[in-house]
């Protein structure tokens, strides 16, 4: 088949053209068939377990991280990094930035989220994540999880849920004295204060 015509199957949507092309182009990742496939895979995997039990997102505070930092200005020891802002250094350096958060995360994941024997919110049945960029390459990661035995609302009463969500989530600040580090953390990257930024308004 010429590149021609093989053009011309594709514009015309030719169904088994675009058959081969998904099967492809499913094993590319990044490519919108490699997500329709993952899309694919979520759904069954909610026909099966029913809905998520919780929706995880977490972003990498690149200029807040020393360790990180630090090790930025070990490896790239032949410019003058003292001089350099930590968003600059991020920037300059962005694959060792991702696989710092790669890394991270899975620490995350596996020594809290999935301990074996002492897992934050329940034993994990099943999970499905994706790690995205921010338009100045920072990573961040949003997560599925399925928690086992987790009330379903329709299947458990809405206090049953209710009592579950109050059991491993909260949205109250750590006191200072008896959690001085979550409250610093919690103060410091998940308090929101509104700017111009937040309030622009658009014509459309």
């Amino acid at each position: 088949m010429s590149a021609r015509v093989f053009l011309e199957r594709l514009q015309k949507k030719d169904g088994e053209i675009q058959s081969k092309m998904f099967s492809m182009m499913a094993n590319l990742r990044g490519s919108e068939e490699y997500f329709a496939k993952l899309g694919m895979d979520i759904k069954w995997t909610i026909k099966q377990l029913g809905p998520p039990t919780l929706f995880i997102t977490c972003s990498i505070a690149e200029w807040f991280s020393q360790p990180l930092i630090n090790h930025l200005k070990t490896i790239n020891n032949d410019i003058d990094s003292d001089s350099m802002t930590p968003g600059e250094l991020c920037c300059m350096d962005l694959v060792t930035e991702s696989i710092h958060f790669q890394q991270q995360w899975n620490d995350i994941f596996t020594k809290l989220i999935k301990n074996s024997s002492t897992p934050l919110s329940g034993e994990v049945q099943d999970h499905f994540w994706r790690i995205e960029y921010q338009a100045r390459g920072a990573p961040h990661v949003h997560c599925l999880m399925w928690t086992k035995n987790a009330p379903i609302l329709g299947q458990n009463s809405i206090q049953e849920v209710q009592a579950y969500i109050n059991s491993i989530s909260t949205c109250s600040v750590p006191d200072a004295e008896t959690s001085p580090t979550p409250h610093q953390l919690v103060n410091q990257f998940q308090l929101h204060k509104c700017t111009k930024y937040c309030t622009k308004s658009y014509k459309r």
